[in-house]
């Protein structure tokens, strides 16, 4: 039988039977798969580990039909980081949902798996948590083909502004000549913001300025995710929502 060396993170694992669990791992050379882990939940198991929830590794598998099974693997990192602080549970799970809902079974994408590494690689490393989930949001909208205008008004391609406003509909920016009945209007310092997180890497997020309402761009970028692709609303968003106070 043939084995596949896959690097993935676990989504999710779901308890089957009584010793074993099915796994939704994210893996950077085959997408989205279904990994059965035998046997994992019996005390003297040593993958035990290797299947918990956010844990990235790699894993050793083999394949029968849809499924995956392990057969072994190494942890490349457990980020238990995550486990120790209620908003990054749910910063993380928003990132989960988001790419298994915008993302087919199979469908391989290395440049997101490669986003939501990073993407949790500094919510370990930073306190700005809203400013990595806003640029998490940005950007993988942006790969996924709906990368919003930013830079000149939509309608008439204006580079100069007396008045901004983005509007979900029309994919970006409007001008004072241009805003519709959807637009929300953003002052030249949130402008500023919404076009940085686009355009900065993560390496350089202290240089972003956080002083804005970022809880008003997380409801603006989740609107647009969800006016493109089409998505409901992740659980995960509504209960992050209930935590950090956006109605």
């Amino acid at each position: 039988m043939a084995i596949y060396n896959l690097r993935g993170i676990v989504f999710r694992a779901v308890d089957y039977g009584e010793t074993s669990k099915i796994l939704t791992v994210f893996t950077r050379e085959e997408g989205i798969i279904s990994v059965m882990a035998r046997g994992v939940k019996n005390p003297k198991s040593k993958k035990q580990n290797l299947v918990s929830v956010f844990t990235e590794a790699n894993f050793e598998l083999t394949k029968l039909k849809d499924f995956y099974y392990i057969k072994d693997g190494e942890i490349i990192k457990d980020n238990l980081h995550l486990r120790n602080n209620i908003i990054k549970i749910y910063i993380t799970q928003i990132f989960f949902d988001i790419i298994e809902r915008t993302m087919f079974k199979n469908e391989k994408n290395e440049i997101i798996y490669d986003l939501l590494i990073k993407s949790i690689h500094y919510l370990n490393l930073s306190n700005k948590y809203i400013t990595i989930l806003n640029m998490f949001l940005i950007k993988i909208i942006s790969i996924l083909g709906y990368k919003p205008v930013l830079f000149n008004c939509v309608a008439c391609r204006k580079k100069k502004f007396k008045e901004i406003f983005f509007s979900e509909s029309r994919g970006g920016i409007l001008c004072e000549d241009h805003q519709n009945h959807d637009c929300i209007r953003l002052d030249f310092l949130e402008y500023e913001y919404l076009c940085s997180i686009l355009v900065q890497i993560y390496e350089k997020i202290d240089i972003i300025d956080n002083k804005v309402d970022e809880k008003k761009f997380l409801k603006i970028l989740i609107n647009f995710i969800r006016y493109n692709t089409e998505i409901s609303v992740p659980n995960s968003y509504k209960t992050l929502s209930k935590l950090i106070g956006i109605s």
